[in-house]
């Protein structure tokens, strides 16, 4: 056989493997078992199964155990429309209200997202100075979530009462 055919016979054979693993990349792909990797990392959701408040804040008197705004700790949970499903990289709201419950107005400085979240935005912006006897201050915190879908995760969020 002559060099020249020999060769012809290995591009040949080269164009017919390569078909084949193509075909099989086709076949594996369109039943599910090979996965393509997507061209987003932040493709698909991820779930937020509640919401942990830390309030950090004095009392409304030196007797009394009882915050400014009440607990000093609260939980989102199922009552409160947690767990949810929200987009991996995306952005969602979460809102808190809170009484002053002394007789002297106090402010709300700051809101901090633990990692892997971070607070994006609030509404109104902070620093807010919440009246005396306020009954509902209501705030809405954008949440940015991280860019890991299918994982389920607890947000924490401090909110500080002091100055930083």
């Amino acid at each position: 056989m002559t060099r020249h055919a020999l060769r012809r016979k290995l591009i040949g054979w080269a164009v017919v493997a390569a078909a084949v693993v193509v075909v099989v990349l086709v076949v594996l792909v369109g039943t599910g078992i090979l996965r393509l990797p997507t061209s987003s990392s932040s493709a698909g959701t991820l779930t937020v199964t509640e919401v942990q408040w830390t309030i950090l804040q004095g009392t409304i008197n030196s007797s009394s155990n009882v915050g400014w705004f009440g607990p000093s700790h609260l939980n989102y949970t199922l009552a409160e429309g947690f767990p949810l499903q929200t987009a991996a990289g995306g952005t969602f709201t979460v809102a808190l209200i809170v009484s002053d419950l002394g007789n002297q107005a106090h402010t709300v400085y700051t809101a901090v997202a633990g990692t892997p979240f971070s607070v994006v935005s609030s509404h109104p912006t902070l620093p807010v100075l919440v009246p005396a006897g306020e009954d509902d201050a209501s705030f809405n915190f954008t949440i940015h979530t991280p860019s890991t879908p299918g994982v389920s995760l607890v947000l924490l969020i401090t909110v500080s009462a002091f100055p930083p």
